[in-house]
């Protein structure tokens, strides 16, 4: 007895309307790769970048620049506490006050 695999009419329509999603998606994205990185908007910079993935090795190399996401520099606290580690104070469950007097005695 073989077993045969239909798709279901609803597996049959999510299919077409994956590949029509994803033939937009290319369009725009298409769209948007045409331009210089300058001539970029923000809500086109926000688009590639949340959409990274879908572009080719070249579109990649081509956009580096605006793909690049900025490193968040560290919050004051988070700051102290390093200092404090380095110099072998007691720097967890210590507030931002103490942290500063500490330093300061050090």
């Amino acid at each position: 007895m073989k077993l045969i695999m239909t798709e279901t009419p609803e597996q049959i329509r999510l299919k077409a309307t994956q590949t029509k999603a994803n033939k937009k998606l290319r369009e725009i994205l298409d769209r948007i790769t045409e331009k210089t990185p300058e001539s970029l908007r923000d809500h086109e910079i926000s688009f590639l970048r949340a959409r990274a993935t879908y572009l080719t090795i070249d579109e990649k190399k081509k956009f580096a620049s605006i793909l690049k996401t900025k490193e968040k520099p560290k919050n004051e606290y988070k700051q102290l506490q390093d200092k404090a580690k380095e110099l072998g104070l007691k720097y967890v469950g210590v507030s931002k006050k103490n942290l500063i007097e500490s330093l300061k005695n050090a």
